[in-house]
């Protein structure tokens, strides 16, 4: 008897060990709010399935592999939101905050992230809170993805009149500079 409780409890103890971590693959939950903006030319928040989210997760910001994917809300009143549920990341103990990246593409210029001709990533950040541990006791509950900033995939273009502001300013500056230098040369 006192042998199988032993037993019981080593493999209780490894288990727990040897525990993976887990997160809400999500960006809106308690301590996140961060949407996507979309691409241009509207740049508005992403809705629907055929946008996609990919967390990649690793120990430190240069060991980042990819861990899960997910689609964006089609709710109107959810876009620039993605909800994909707990997600456990292979290789990397329960309680640790590792470096994670949320890859974002339009799957219909490309089954993955890589393939995608539109895409954008956020920054790499450092979990802000320690992941979610079932196997403890209690279990520590899941964080969504604290530390994410929201996302912005549309670099917008200069308006024609910043365009010609500069201009402008680009012509009045240059020929005073090239009278000052022939002044100095002539003096």
């Amino acid at each position: 008897m006192k042998t199988n409780f032993a037993i019981a409890l080593i493999m209780l103890g490894c288990c727990s060990a040897f525990g993976q971590g887990t997160l809400l693959l999500q960006n809106l939950g308690p301590g996140v709010n961060a949407p996507v903006f979309g691409f241009p030319p509207d740049c508005v928040k992403l809705s629907g399935e055929r946008y996609k989210a990919q967390l990649v997760a690793g120990t430190s910001a240069s060991s980042l592999s990819p861990v899960a994917t997910t689609s964006f809300s089609s709710l109107p009143s959810a876009a620039g939101y993605f909800l994909g549920g707990m997600v456990t990341l292979p290789g990397i103990p329960a309680e640790a905050r590792p470096f994670l990246q949320v890859q974002i593409w339009d799957s219909a210029t490309g089954a993955t992230y890589a393939e995608a001709t539109l895409k954008g990533a956020s920054v790499v950040f450092q979990l802000g809170a320690p992941l979610g541990n079932p196997d403890a006791t209690p279990p520590t509950p899941p964080p969504a993805l604290v530390g994410i900033v929201a996302i912005s995939l549309c670099i917008p273009e200069p308006s024609i009149a910043a365009l010609a502001v500069v201009g402008v300013l680009i012509f009045l500056l240059w020929p005073t500079r090239q009278r000052g230098a022939s002044r100095i040369l002539q003096d």
